[in-house]
């Protein structure tokens, strides 16, 4: 039967199970089974562990095989962020090949800016127990990066919390979605100035308009955390709140505060 099992992976097959005895013991065993790719020479990953019963094991494997056939990434981690389980998806997506290798990489590798992105949603699940349509950045292993759309739950147990992250690749979206909201607005306001104000006055308010748009949505993303927001826009502490002057954007009290 694990002859069978290797086969069947070897063969093409992403991951395959068997049920079996180990000698000596009676309450059988699964062993799972996958595929991973290493300096051109192929190593079967195996995984060994015993069912908790027949049913709950079989309704595991069904939604682990439906976790794997969806479209976007998903992945459960500790309260610190450190991957416990992630989908197929996930894997290609980050481009890792399996997604047993990434047990134990922090989410923080995958996800935004270093410092940033990562402690921030944990921050916010911390405090609210979820969170939906957070924009942010996807890497994989070969330096690519793509935009990203993520959700996430915090989930308590009597053991351990855990964290659920789901991550949609959101680039081609993006490409075939017209500009929208407030900016859609704004920008059809400037438009209908073509012809009444010189260019140059044109820009620079555009300019002040996308400026305030990007400062509103950080504040928003880092919970009105302006250390948080500074780090997403690329800017100093003072710069930011030379900005926040400017556009007359929240309570200017001193950098010390947050």
């Amino acid at each position: 039967a694990v002859r069978d099992l290797f086969a069947a992976v070897a063969g093409g097959r992403r991951e395959a199970s068997v049920r079996v005895r180990l000698l000596g013991e009676a309450r059988p065993i699964e062993v799972r089974a996958s595929l991973m790719q290493h300096e051109r020479i192929a190593h079967f990953i195996v995984r060994m562990e015993h069912p908790p019963n027949r049913d709950a094991g079989d309704r595991g494997h069904e939604l682990g095989d439906v976790l794997d056939q969806l479209p976007d990434g998903v992945v459960m981690t500790d309260e610190s962020g450190l991957i416990l389980a992630a989908n197929q998806t996930f894997a290609d997506l980050t481009q890792c090949g399996n997604a047993l290798l990434l047990r134990g990489e922090p989410l923080e590798r995958w996800i935004g800016l270093p410092g940033v992105d990562i402690p921030v949603l944990l921050g916010r699940l911390r405090e609210r127990g979820s969170m939906r349509l957070f924009r942010s950045v996807l890497h994989d292993v070969h330096g690519g990066s793509c935009a990203a759309e993520i959700s996430a739950v915090a989930i308590p147990d009597h053991t351990q919390n855990c964290l659920a992250f789901s991550i949609r690749a959101i680039d081609q979206r993006l490409e075939s979605e017209p500009v929208n909201g407030l900016l859609s607005r704004n920008v059809d306001q400037l438009s209908d100035l073509v012809g009444r104000v010189p260019l140059k006055d044109l820009v620079r308010e555009a300019t002040d308009m996308i400026e305030r748009l990007c400062i509103e949505a950080a504040l928003d993303l880092a919970g009105d955390n302006r250390a948080s927001a500074a780090d997403m826009l690329g800017l100093s502490r003072q710069s930011l709140y030379m900005k926040l002057r400017r556009h007359g954007l929240g309570d200017l009290d001193p950098p010390g505060e947050n």
